[in-house]
């Protein structure tokens, strides 16, 4: 909502390539590369579906006033929202890889960050 549309494209497939490669290269290690189109697709389609959900609660979020009463609810409908993306991405890399649930949300954590980083630098044209 930020960016302008080449800057926010340029995002988008920064984190697009990065889900590719690191869904293959963990599958790779666990020498489940057949397995490599599912994971990407449910990824990828998971990923869409809460940027959809996401859109009108962040939309929402610039239109309410800084201290207004509405700001509260905003912010817990944009936390329930991450910890949901997270659990759901937790549990495709779980039955993906065929890991416990403690190492798929230890492998969860670890890719949103490196996403997090890669995206922020594709957005200030780092990268």
């Amino acid at each position: 909502m930020d960016h302008n549309w080449p800057l926010s494209l340029a995002g988008s497939a920064a984190d697009t390539l990065l889900l590719l490669c690191v869904s293959w290269v963990l599958l790779y290690f666990r020498g489940m590369t057949s397995r490599f189109v599912q994971t990407a697709t449910a990824m990828a389609g998971t990923g869409s579906i809460m940027g959809v959900i996401g859109l009108p609660i962040f939309w929402l979020f610039r239109q309410v006033e800084p201290q207004g009463q509405l700001t509260s609810v905003v912010l817990l409908f944009v936390l329930i929202l991450i910890f949901w993306s997270l659990f759901v991405t937790a549990h495709i890399f779980r039955n993906a890889l065929e890991i416990r649930p403690g190492m798929a949300a230890i492998v969860t954590v670890l890719y949103t960050i490196v996403s997090l980083v890669v995206v922020g630098l594709a957005l200030s044209g780092a990268a």
